[in-house]
């Protein structure tokens, strides 16, 4: 999970991040971007969406690249 950034907590700021990753057919993060909302969470969400390891799509039994979005949900 990201951690909830300080200036955040400090102005009592809650919001949805959404981000867009693409895993290669190791499981691994190997792009990501913010798609939607608060730039006070950017950087938490992709430091944390960049250390997940994903279990690795299949298609016709070998391990493909794919696209997802991940919404973060940061409340206080």
């Amino acid at each position: 999970n990201p951690d909830f950034p300080l200036a955040a907590k400090q102005l009592n700021v809650s919001g949805q991040q959404e981000v867009s990753i693409v895993v290669n057919a190791q499981g691994d993060v190997e792009d990501a971007k913010v798609i939607k909302g608060n730039a006070m969470f950017s950087q938490a969400s992709l430091t944390a969406v960049r250390q997940w390891k994903f279990t690795p799509m299949v298609k016709d039994g070998q391990a493909v690249k794919f696209a997802s979005v991940i919404i973060f949900n940061y409340q206080r």
